[in-house]
């Protein structure tokens, strides 16, 4: 199916790894050309180059750092003529309310929480003086459901959550779309990461991960891949009166929440 995003260029940011690089790889499928940010030069260098020579694309890298100011005037620098803005960078550390270091804590909100705040205002003054665009934020499931275990990353979403939908209205009225993005538990080095310490834990031998893997939807963890088809839907045409809402994609495992 053609999606209709052949010649549109988009931002995307967390783009060197994970779901990041796999939105990335989804839309330059669909013939999109890239804008890769990542924190580090050479991780975002090498992943726009992998795109550009197999899907025959425009990938251009950034390194910069958005937990800063300066790294959000960097990226935008060189960044224009955007229409469309992947936010997806950023990470919050587990742990329950307390447990997290105030300083900790505060920085993660500044990459997580500010920087796609940043970057969606100003991208959207841009689109909006356009007529046209996208802003998906890939966000989490935590927003909708808080966890003890996870109090500031639940803390973070939900504000994430209020603000796609309160862009959304107003984009609305000036032809731009904004969507959030809850990936389930997907496969990614973090991911793994957690589910070998937790196997661990558990069972004293890292590598018995798949036996926790079992016990979410389908058996399994998501895959990135599944994660990009979904946004380069979310950001096509094909879905243009999904605006100032979000998709959760997780097999279901939210609903089985009791």
């Amino acid at each position: 199916m053609d999606l209709g995003l052949r010649g549109s260029t988009a931002l995307v940011t967390g783009a060197s790894r994970g779901i990041g690089f796999a939105i990335a790889e989804a839309l330059a499928q669909e013939g999109c050309n890239l804008v890769m940010a990542a924190r580090h030069d050479v991780s975002a260098r090498e992943a726009a180059e992998d795109i550009a020579e197999r899907f025959h694309v425009d990938a251009r890298s950034i390194g910069a750092d958005l937990s800063n100011k300066a790294g959000i005037e960097r990226l935008l620098e060189n960044a224009g003529g955007i229409d469309i803005l992947v936010n997806n960078a950023g990470a919050i550390p587990v742990g329950a309310l307390g447990e997290i270091p105030t300083a900790l804590a505060r920085e993660a909100l500044e990459l997580k929480l500010f920087a796609y705040m940043q970057l969606a205002q100003l991208i959207f003054s841009g689109m909006r003086s356009r007529g046209r665009g996208v802003i998906l934020n890939v966000i989490g499931t935590a927003g909708e459901r808080p966890r003890a275990g996870y109090a500031v990353g639940s803390m973070a979403n939900a504000a994430l959550i209020a603000m796609t939908r309160a862009l959304g209205l107003q984009g609305s009225a000036c032809g731009v779309r904004v969507i959030g993005l809850h990936p389930g538990a997907t496969r990614s080095e973090r991911k793994l990461a957690q589910l070998e310490q937790r196997a661990l834990v558990q069972f004293g031998d890292k590598s018995q991960w798949p036996s926790l893997a079992k016990a979410y939807p389908y058996g399994r963890l998501a895959e990135p891949a599944e994660i990009g088809a979904c946004a380069a839907f979310l950001c096509s045409g094909m879905a243009s009166y999904i605006n100032a809402t979000c998709l959760t994609v997780d097999g279901g495992a939210t609903d089985s929440m009791v």
